[in-house]
């Protein structure tokens, strides 16, 4: 029997979240103040302006409600806790916090309905209803600029407010548009989080940040509803992609921190914040038992949600644009749960391209020789590969994985 371990850290957390009661008398008497200040967000650089048309997406046929309407960027975040993390925020959308797992993500299903329906039909060249939007181009300086004015480890939506601008009012298939998503996937997503003397940091940063995924999500649906193919589309698929796992990562910490344990300056500064802690795990805990699951399948049901979208890409990407990189991902997916076989059908397809983010020529080797090692050592070779991108980011901007 092959050993399908991968070297990777495992959280030493593992017991589930309980109630708060008398653990809180004890942490005010027990827990002096353990975290250091965490500094605010750095100011945002000055980016160029740029003349975009603005245009607003259609609503989705069958758009899920957010808990509160209220923009997250217009909720004050300092009104019920002395924390320095948005609070109401994490309050107000408390039903909506993991849309990846509790959404209506059919709209994946109509993508492949929609390509194939309008391959069916020519356009009629003298249509002007529908005026066709600029190509974007932007300088290699301009470009990085945008992205790193969008770097945030929290108010992550409101700062990607120019990057969505950009998007909606250029040329989905020609010019930069796509190139600059993807650029932001690559250079601004996966950061690492990680706690110091206590976990409250890690914690309430990963809950502020999945509060704005529903706006994400909602965006992305109604792009893929008005371009159901084209190269954006698929880096906002990829987008939704990495959103999901950092949506797991939230998740799982919810159900393994245990409140009067692990959020010492939580229970401590605010006992309403421990309580809409302990609350949300509850909630969490009523979806799964509602849908037959485990806490212990939890990864497994936002795998499932990975696996769906990137068999959309590979199914309608214009002109196999990253589906290479789509199948790397699905294959690892597969590997990691000890799937050899079917790790194998998404890999063994997989055609590398130049530029291609994941995909490498190394892992097709490994998997045409069967060689389980050899795909081990190629997957960690990458797995640290972008671990060094994001630290270097996060210093970069005057972080460490434990501040936010």
């Amino acid at each position: 029997m092959f050993d399908f371990s991968l070297e990777t850290p495992v959280p030493a957390h593992t017991r589930a979240a309980t109630t708060v009661s008398c653990a809180l008398h004890c942490a005010v008497l027990a827990a002096p103040l353990l975290l250091a200040v965490i500094p605010p967000d750095p100011p945002p650089m000055t980016v160029p302006s740029i003349a975009v048309a603005r245009i607003e997406l259609p609503p989705s046929d069958d758009a899920f409600a957010i808990d509160d309407p209220v923009p997250p960027e217009e909720l004050s975040g300092y009104d019920i806790s002395g924390l320095p993390f948005n609070m109401a925020k994490i309050a107000a959308r408390r039903k909506s916090l993991f849309p990846f797992l509790t959404a209506n993500l059919d709209f994946l299903s109509r993508i492949p309905e929609q390509v194939l329906e309008s391959s069916r039909h020519l356009g009629n060249p003298l249509d002007t209803a529908a005026p066709a939007l600029p190509p974007l181009t932007l300088s290699a300086g301009v470009m990085q600029r945008v992205i790193d004015e969008s770097f945030a480890r929290r108010d992550r939506w409101k700062r990607f407010g120019t990057m969505a601008t950009l998007v909606l009012g250029h040329d989905p298939q020609r010019g930069q548009a796509a190139d600059l998503l993807r650029a932001y996937l690559d250079q601004n997503l996966l950061q690492p989080y990680c706690y110091g003397k206590t976990r409250d940091g890690q914690y309430w940063a990963l809950l502020e940040n999945a509060a704005d995924h529903a706006d994400f999500l909602e965006f992305i649906r109604a792009y893929a509803r008005t371009h159901p193919a084209s190269r954006t589309t698929t880096e906002l698929l990829f987008l939704m992609d990495e959103l999901t796992q950092a949506s797991r990562e939230a998740a799982v910490g919810v159900l393994t921190t245990e409140i009067s344990r692990d959020l010492l300056r939580t229970a401590v500064e605010s006992p309403p914040a421990a309580r809409l802690a302990a609350a949300v795990a509850q909630q969490l805990r009523d979806w799964l038992i509602a849908h037959d699951r485990q806490p212990s399948e939890l990864r497994e049901a936002f795998d499932r949600t990975r696996l769906r979208l990137l068999a959309t890409i590979v199914e309608t990407s214009p002109d196999g644009y990253r589906v290479a990189d789509a199948r790397y991902l699905a294959g690892e997916i597969f590997f990691r749960q000890g799937d050899l076989t079917q790790a194998t059908e998404w890999w063994q397809p997989m055609r590398p391209a130049v530029g291609d983010s994941y995909a490498t020529r190394a892992l097709a080797d490994a998997v045409k020789a069967a060689d389980v090692n050899a795909i081990k050592r190629v997957l960690s070779r990458e797995n640290a590969r972008w671990s060094a991108l994001n630290y270097q980011r996060l210093r970069q901007f005057g972080y460490r994985c434990d501040t936010y």
